[in-house]
């Protein structure tokens, strides 16, 4: 969005209003993955999720001893805490959009991935 702003001559605050769109979008995106890896029980496959790296935060820093911190509710819990709270930045970040076409566009995108009914994710 940033690029495709840049390249069309926006102003400096559109393409960072993008840019923490995106970003925000991305993080929730990857902890919305994350959590769904667990729940499949993709986590076999050794990959760093977010449970993964909340386990080593608690732990400070070392391995856990298994790969059943998955299955640990405070884990699970802490990383919907994140997915609520980049999803909501994700949201916020459009609130000094002033195209109100390519805010409801952007708020559907927010919809769409999330599965939240009819974009009413939040007052932006």
């Amino acid at each position: 969005l940033r690029l495709g702003a840049q390249a069309a001559g926006a102003d400096e605050g559109l393409c960072a209003l993008f840019r923490e769109y995106s970003r925000a979008l991305g993080i929730a995106y990857q902890l919305r993955d994350d959590l769904s890896d667990a729940s499949d029980g993709d986590l076999p496959a050794r990959r760093p999720t977010i449970l993964l790296a909340l386990a080593c935060e608690q732990s400070a820093g070392a391995m856990p001893d298994s790969w059943n911190f998955a299955a640990r509710a405070d884990l699970r819990d802490r990383a919907r805490a994140l997915l609520d709270d980049f999803r909501t930045r994700t949201v916020a970040a459009l609130v000094p959009l002033r195209n109100a076409a390519l805010k409801g566009l952007l708020r559907r995108v927010v919809a769409g991935i999330f599965d939240v009914p009819g974009g009413k994710e939040q007052n932006a």
